[in-house]
């Protein structure tokens, strides 16, 4: 797992760019860059890790 990584269990995350990019990883395989404009919705039901971070 990754040192930045942490769970959630029941709930929904809604991540809407405004300026900038990040990259959301997640442990159901997701790998996305989120820019301007973009929008990542997560629902975690019984459980699931993600980070997301500046892209390097």
């Amino acid at each position: 797992m990754d040192v930045d990584q942490h769970p959630h269990t029941g709930l929904s995350t809604l991540t809407f760019m405004l300026e900038g990019e990040i990259v959301h990883k997640d442990s159901m395989g997701s790998n996305q860059k989120i820019t301007p404009g973009s929008v990542n919705w997560m629902v975690a039901g019984k459980g699931v890790t993600h980070t997301e971070r500046t892209p390097q």
